[in-house]
C-alpha cells in the first residue's frame, strides 16, 4: 500500500505532504532518504527530465519498515512512501509520472502563493496517479439479499421486500471518489478506502435472464463475494452456482451466508467447509451489521492485495 507522498522543492525542503494512512514518516527519515538519492549517479535508462530515480527500503525511526520511491529533476523531488509489501515497480512508475507532471509547472517552491484552483489541481494530479481502484462484485441467486447488503454498505434504505434487480449498481458514487481526489489528508479513511486503494462495490442481478452481465464484471473484479441463503438448500444451490461460473471468478472469492437469523440457518463455519471458501455470516436487514459487512469487504480486498504481492 502507498502510505504518503511528499513533494519537495528544492529537494531538501518539504512543500506538501499527502497522507493516505496513519503513522506518518518522521521528517528526519524523509530527509535521509532524499540525501541518499541525491548522491547517486544519473541512471541512463531514465528519460529526461529525471536525474535520479531510486527505491530504498529502510527501517524508520518508529521501527516500521517502509519503501521509498524517490524521483528528482532539476527543481523538485517526489517521495512516494509505501509499506514493505508495496511493489517497487509501482513506486517507480508513480514517482516518475508525478515528477514529470511537476516539471510542467513553474515550481512547487511557491506553493503558498498558489490560488485555491492551482492547489486543488496539484493535489488532484498527484492523487489521480497514486490511487488504485479495486473492484468487488456481489453475485448470487435471486432473493439471497445481495441488494440488501449493498444498500446496507452504502447507508441506503433497509430493504425488506424482494424486488428483482435488473441492472448493475455501484457504490460509492463518482462524486465520493472525486472528493477524495481533491483531499490532501485522507489518513482517516472512508470505509471504501484502504490507504491508496479505493474499493468499488458492484451489485449484480441474480435472475438468470440478466446474468449475461456477470462475465463483464466478474472477470474484471479483484474479488467476488457469493451471497447465499444460509439454509441447507441455499448452500447446495450456491455450490452449484459456483461450479457453473467458476471460470469467470477472480482469484479471491468469499461467501456471505445471509439470513443467519433463521432457525434452520447453517453456521458460517459449516458453509465454509461445504463451499471450500472463506465464509462470513450476516443478517442483511440489520443496520447494526453495517460495519461488519464493510469489514468483510475490506478483508476481501486485503486478501486480493496479498495475493498480488505473492505473484511479484
Amino acid at each position: 500500500m502507498i502510505l504518503e507522498v511528499a513533494l519537495l522543492s528544492p529537494p531538501s525542503v518539504e512543500r506538501l505532504r499527502l497522507r493516505y494512512y496513519p503513522f506518518p514518516v518522521n521528517k528526519k527519515d524523509l530527509k535521509l532518504v532524499v540525501r541518499h538519492v541525491k548522491k547517486l549517479k544519473a541512471q541512463p535508462d531514465i528519460e529526461p527530465p529525471l536525474k535520479n530515480m531510486q527505491v530504498i527500503v529502510m527501517e524508520c525511526s518508529d521501527g516500521r519498515i517502509r519503501k521509498f520511491g524517490v524521483a528528482l529533476d532539476g527543481k523538485n523531488a517526489v517521495v512516494i512512501i509505501g509499506d514493505e509489501l508495496e511493489d517497487s515497480s509501482s513506486l517507480r512508475i508513480r514517482a516518475t509520472n508525478i515528477i514529470k507532471e511537476l516539471s510542467k509547472l513553474d515550481s512547487v517552491r511557491n506553493i503558498k502563493k498558489f490560488t485555491r484552483a492551482q492547489f486543488n489541481d496539484l493535489v488532484s494530479i498527484v492523487n489521480e496517479i497514486v490511487y488504485q481502484y479495486m473492484r468487488i462484485a456481489l453475485f448470487g441467486l435471486p432473493s439471497t439479499g445481495k441488494t440488501s447488503l449493498f444498500e446496507l454498505v452504502r447507508d441506503g434504505p433497509i430493504v425488506t421486500e424482494y424486488i428483482p434487480t435488473s441492472s448493475v449498481d455501484q457504490t460509492p458514487a463518482y462524486a465520493a471518489y472525486q472528493k477524495l481526489i481533491e483531499d490532501v489528508d485522507r489518513s482517516e479513511n472512508e470505509w471504501y478506502q484502504i490507504a491508496n486503494r479505493l474499493l468499488v462495490l458492484y451489485d449484480l442481478p441474480g435472475l438468470k435472464k440478466y446474468r449475461r452481465v456477470w462475465k463483464t464484471y466478474l472477470t474484471r473484479a479483484d474479488a467476488a463475494a457469493l451471497v447465499l441463503n444460509s439454509t441447507k438448500k441455499g448452500v447446495i444451490e450456491a455450490r452449484k452456482l459456483m461450479g457453473q461460473y467458476r471460470s469467470l471468478l477472480p482469484p479471491v472469492v468469499i461467501a456471505i451466508a445471509n439470513f443467519q437469523d433463521l432457525e434452520d440457518a447453517l453456521a458460517p463455519v459449516i458453509v465454509s467447509r461445504f463451499l471450500g471458501i472463506e465464509t462470513y455470516g450476516t443478517v442483511a436487514v440489520d443496520p447494526d451489521m453495517r460495519d461488519v459487512v464493510r469489514g468483510i469487504l475490506q478483508t476481501a480486498a486485503v486478501l486480493s492485495m496479498e495475493l498480488n504481492v505473492s505473484f511479484e
